[in-house]
């Protein structure tokens, strides 16, 4: 699993909505899109949950059908792991 914790913060990108909170780092030369779980789970947190989008996006892929660009692994805070994150190349969303 990759470790993103040492990846640069770009400070220039900012992303919205309600599914986690969200940074833009610099990852091998591209900028990506960092995306946290929620902080609160509901009874359907599986269906928004990194490991679904990261399986469902590959899923796409292999079907040949195009998907956005994901990879999975941790980002440490304090020391502290935090749960699995999604990065998408930026891009795949604008």
């Amino acid at each position: 699993m990759i470790d993103f914790s040492t990846c640069q913060i770009d400070p220039f990108r900012t992303y919205g909505g309600g599914n986690g909170n969200k940074i833009g780092v610099l990852y091998e030369g591209e900028t990506y899109m960092l995306k946290f779980p929620p902080k609160e789970k509901t009874k359907v947190y599986y269906t928004n949950a990194s490991l679904s989008e990261y399986l469902a996006c590959h899923i796409y892929e292999f079907l040949g059908m195009q998907a956005q660009e994901t990879l999975y692994g941790v980002y440490r805070i304090q020391g502290k792991e935090t749960s699995p994150v999604r990065i998408l190349r930026a891009t795949d969303f604008g």
